[in-house]
């Protein structure tokens, strides 16, 4: 069918292929309609989502429990019970966004779909409004050709769906359309269609595309003006689709990209550092049931039109009419009738851009508030999964939390006013003996304060672990030390952040004296995963701005190092992981009273490299000895010796015999022990007992 429709001439002279349509009828929320079988959560699914609800109730009742303590509950009063009130929902809220990234840490990674017949058809669909053509028509051109590179583009046409108002942008975007189907002539259609009515927004939009082409199409893939999927991952999402018949929806984790201003380039960090892990738990409980961004999905085209067909809700405005947040609903209506709703967490390729300043996300997040209050017309319909209306319900307090946060300081606030401004009473009663004294536990309500701080930080805390955990990232951010660096900066600037090379290659220290990076001349180091001639031109600018001070160390400190985290606490560590604590033990710098934090990290240390470290250290420490000792060349005199080394405990490990060197004399032998010991001491005395009983002996170091 594909390779028949995709080479139509038809193409270059048509906005739109011929009509196809599909029925999309909307939805009634009152009415449970009949629906595919579902399939039962998966013991990893089940696994992931006890982790969350122990997470979150373990922490909301411990959190409660100690509020109460703060306060008397047999003498609480109206404004102390309502901020427990309001502390007991904002505890559960980020005690439930801790428990999803714990829970995500369960879930596998996605496997591989197979490789297919290419019997399907896929619409790469853009919807788009009062946009810059030339970037959204630069983005399709790059997939694309992308795909055609690897030879995929027979199975996907291109769809651009204009909502434009502004008769400056259709000028624009008819233009630009027009250069770039004339550019993919040979490589894929390019469709172009223009609402006169921009009538329920982007739901709308994809709604008439739906009704009059869907037909044409098994999947489509939503875009956003902004969006971009690399060629493997847009082939990888058809196979995945192809693979699982129930799969209605499949949604990507896209990260952000061309962020210029510096508030873009804080989100983008977020959402690299932190993102991943909040996906991978979302996607971890969620199991068959996630959710759905708007963007950056495929969706079964005839199960989309069967099952999600948006009402229109009764009342007015803002919380009536068209759907606004669309996506969410889609995502829970597609479940209701026994479609799977996936996220595919481990594919990558994905990409989406972010608002440039604060005003925009302000701008942005009014239109997103107003679609999530509106789910609390929608979580309530009939036929929705658990799951779905917890999606919904997530959606909703993403916008009331802060509002209700806002309310439990106000609440604070009034009640250090009022014990300040009204005198308590200290008698109650008419006969009491005792004066009542309020309470108000300082030093337990500041505990409760820490606690709830870690349990906000929890993601972030585990986010940054897996970035630095993660090679492609920390090079990306600017490597390990300059990701390091920066997210400790930022949250407390008074902490100094000291760096450590080894000695044979200090490129870093060298660029910070030259003001610039140098290349140094090739050296060989057992630090091997730090050992670079010339300092990243991304790392540079953050160790300037952030790094307080750089020292190195030699190899023999860095041997010493790996030795010292073995036995003292049983960690393999290689030379680059260890450099820190070589540093720190060897008193490069004065911290004498200070708090320090010694990042060890990296087990890539060759086995042969190593026992010669331990040896080394042995023989350092004294633990290992090796003495030539000269002895009359007759039998039983090798006896005699070592039973004086057995008297003194020395534990011979190797002997080596030699007659005609090292100044022998004829009718005598020296021979090399080399032995196990306790430390200099013990091979003082084994000398010194070995000198009292007439051997002559020299240590071999």
């Amino acid at each position: 069918m594909n390779s028949a429709v995709a080479y139509q001439p038809v193409g270059a002279s048509r906005g739109m292929p011929p009509e196809s349509h599909l029925e999309m009828p909307p939805q009634d929320l009152r009415y449970k309609p009949s629906r595919r079988r579902r399939d039962r959560s998966t013991p990893a699914v089940l696994y992931a989502r006890f982790i969350l609800i122990a997470t979150t109730l373990g922490v909301s009742t411990y959190g409660i429990y100690q509020m109460l303590q703060v306060v008397r509950f047999a003498s609480m009063t109206v404004l102390q019970g309502l901020m427990i009130s309001f502390f007991a929902v904002s505890l559960g809220w980020i005690a439930f966004a801790a428990g999803s990234v714990l829970a995500g840490a369960s879930k596998r990674r996605d496997p591989l779909p197979p490789t297919l017949p290419e019997n399907s058809l896929t619409a790469l669909v853009m919807p788009i409004y009062n946009e810059d053509p030339v970037r959204t028509t630069s983005a399709l051109q790059a997939m694309a050709e992308a795909l055609k590179d690897i030879g995929a583009n027979h199975r996907f046409e291109i769809v651009v769906l204009s909502d434009s108002t502004d008769a400056d942008s259709w000028i624009r975007e008819t233009a630009a359309i027009h250069v770039l189907r004339m550019s993919l002539t040979s490589v894929m259609p390019v469709w172009y269609r223009r609402r006169w009515k921009n009538v329920a927004r982007k739901s709308g939009n994809l709604e008439d595309f739906v009704t009059r082409w869907g037909g044409r199409y098994d999947h489509m893939i939503v875009l956003d003006a902004d969006s971009l999927i690399d060629a493997p991952t847009l082939l990888r999402l058809v196979q995945v689709m192809q693979a699982d018949s129930t799969l209605g929806i499949l949604q990507t984790a896209p990260q952000l990209i061309g962020a210029r201003t510096f508030f873009g380039r804080l989100q983008q960090f977020a959402a690299c550092v932190y993102g991943p892990v909040i996906t991978r738990g979302l996607a971890a409980w969620s199991g068959d049931s996630c959710n759905y961004w708007g963007h950056n999905a495929i969706i079964r085209m005839r199960a989309f039109a069967e099952n999600c067909g948006l009402p229109t809700l009764k009342g007015r405005k803002p919380f009536g009419g068209h759907v606004l947040s669309h996506d969410f609903v889609e995502a829970a209506l597609m479940r209701r009738g026994g479609w799977k709703v996936r996220m595919a967490t481990d594919c990558g390729g994905s990409w989406e851009e972010s608002p440039p300043s604060l005003i925009d996300v302000a701008i942005r997040d009014r239109r997103w508030a107003q679609g999530n209050l509106q789910h609390m017309k929608i979580i309530g319909a009939s036929g929705l999964s658990f799951t779905s209306r917890l999606h919904l319900g997530i959606g909703i307090m993403s916008y009331l939390s802060s509002p209700l946060w806002l309310l439990m300081l106000g609440i604070g606030f009034a009640l250090a006013v009022q014990s300040h401004l009204i005198r308590p009473e200290y008698f109650n009663h008419d006969f009491q003996l005792f004066p009542t004294w309020p309470r108000f536990d300082v030093e337990l309500m500041m505990a409760l304060f820490w606690f709830s701080m870690l349990v906000l930080l929890i993601p972030k805390m585990l986010g940054l672990v897996r970035a630095l955990l993660s090679a492609r990232i920390r090079r990306g951010g600017g490597g390990l030390i300059g990701g390091i660096a920066c997210a400790v900066k930022e949250k407390s600037p008074g902490v100094r952040i000291i760096g450590v090379q080894p000695a044979r290659l200090p490129s870093m220290k060298a660029a910070i004296a030259e003001g610039k990076p140098v290349t140094l001349k090739p050296a060989a180091t057992i630090a091997d995963g730090i050992a670079v001639r010339r300092a990243g031109d991304r790392t540079f600018p953050l160790v300037q701005k952030y790094v307080d001070d750089i020292v190195t160390v030699d190899e023999e400190e860095i041997a010493n190092a790996i030795l010292l985290l073995l036995e003292r606490e049983k960690t393999l560590a290689e030379g680059a992981g260890a450099a820190a604590l070589a540093a720190l033990v060897n008193r490069k710098l004065s911290l004498v009273g200070k708090k320090v934090a010694v990042l060890v990290c990296g087990g890539n240390i060759d086995v042969t490299l190593l026992s010669r470290i331990i040896e080394r250290g042995l023989v350092k420490d004294g633990r290992l000895v090796r003495l030539r000792v000269h002895l009359p060349d007759y039998p039983g005199a090798l006896n005699l010796l070592t039973s004086i080394l057995a008297q003194h405990r020395a534990n011979i490990v190797e002997t080596d015999y030699d007659r005609a060197y090292h100044g022998v004399g004829l009718g005598e032998t020296a021979i090399e022990i080399t032995m196990e010991t306790r430390g200099p001491d013990h091979i003082a005395e084994i000398i010194s007992a070995l000198g009292a009983a007439g051997y002559a002996q020299e240590r071999v170091l």
